[in-house]
């Protein structure tokens, strides 16, 4: 009863932007996870984690992240999958699995018992859930079997890449040439298109002193097949 009282006074949503796998049922959820019962059958009934990890990987997940301080869920998930090609992250260790590293002194425990926190490693920073907007890929036309965006770098982008330099040269960050796949993968594949690998022939650096917004510089995406994609420059030359 506590427990429910407890779930009952959370803010329960249905999850929008990922896809949800239940331990508990073994398969996908939506609507159920907002039901205070739900939560409660997590304290009450027997999990379904073997069917959970079946699920997970019949649709497409391939690499699986433990939030905690010790890898026991990625051990029993390799266990559950045992063909196939995935990867098995920990979010941290617990200071004692590392060798050599120095245990909590009393004056960090008296800290703890007194209400306070020990001196971490790490920070702890809430990074809320958002919906990415478009931003990178504006307009669309096609060629044959390619899909093509039209992209005209903007000031901002040269405020971005002022940081990313090399020989005195602006490059624009490879970041923004993941961020323009991405987007044309999804509006050409849809959500579910997979990214799985990526060859940089060489790097692109913008004219000194061009003005972005007079469209000197412009970046085109091509899907082609549906397959594979390529992003070509242009400048003012």
């Amino acid at each position: 009863d506590d427990f429910r009282e407890a779930v009952r006074a959370a803010d329960l949503q249905q999850p929008r932007t990922c896809t949800f796998v239940s331990a508990l049922s073994g398969y996908e959820v939506y609507k159920e996870v907002e039901d205070v019962e739900y939560w409660v059958r997590h304290v009450s009934e027997a999990i379904n984690f073997t069917d959970a990890m079946a699920s997970a990987a019949s649709i497409g997940v391939d690499t699986f992240l433990e939030v905690g301080p010790k890898p026991l869920l990625t051990a029993m998930g390799k266990r559950c999958l045992t063909t196939g090609d995935y990867q098995w992250l920990t979010s941290m260790s617990a200071p004692a699995a590392v060798p050599g590293a120095p245990l909590p002194s009393v004056e960090d425990m008296t800290t703890v018992l007194q209400g306070g926190l020990p001196p971490l490693r790490y920070q702890r920073q809430p990074f809320p859930w958002c919906q990415p907007l478009p931003r990178m890929v504006r307009s669309r036309g096609l060629e044959g079997s390619e899909a093509f965006f039209e992209v005209p770098l903007s000031d901002d982008l040269l405020a971005i890449a002022s940081g990313q330099k090399a020989h005195g040269k602006v490059l624009v960050p490879a970041g923004v040439f993941l961020e323009m796949a991405m987007e044309g993968a999804r509006k050409c594949l849809g959500s579910g298109a997979q990214l799985s690998s990526v060859r940089v022939c060489g790097p692109l650096i913008l004219p000194e002193g061009a003005d972005l917004q007079d469209g000197h510089v412009s970046l085109r995406l091509s899907v082609i097949d549906k397959a594979r994609f390529e992003l070509r420059s242009q400048g003012p030359q």
